[in-house]
């Protein structure tokens, strides 16, 4: 066995654990912030909307855009927030609303 595969067993678990911190410390109570779910609402709708128009010139691509949002991207969505609601509480605050899983 040669030495950088010692070393590389040896900060695999070193890794992993600061992977696995990590997604601990973003998976905790979060703060919602009002902008974020108003970003959601306006800017994507707008964002392909631009796309749709850009791609008006090239019919294969449009169908290709609207066909990804109405197959790909509504059906799977649906369920997920539906599942990602049933599991998330929101707690409201005199000052914020957190939200958690």
């Amino acid at each position: 066995m040669t030495q950088s595969n010692i070393i590389m067993l040896a900060m695999t678990p070193l890794i992993m654990w600061r992977v696995y911190k990590r997604v601990q410390r973003l998976t905790v109570r979060q703060q919602s912030r009002m902008w974020r779910h108003w970003f959601g609402v306006i800017f994507l709708p707008l964002a392909l909307l631009t796309m749709s128009v850009f791609q008006a010139a090239h019919p294969a691509a449009l169908a290709s855009l609207l066909g990804g949002v109405a197959g790909g991207g509504m059906p799977c969505a649906a369920p997920a927030s539906n599942a990602s609601a049933a599991t998330t509480s929101i707690r409201r605050t005199r000052r914020s609303a957190w939200w958690s899983r």
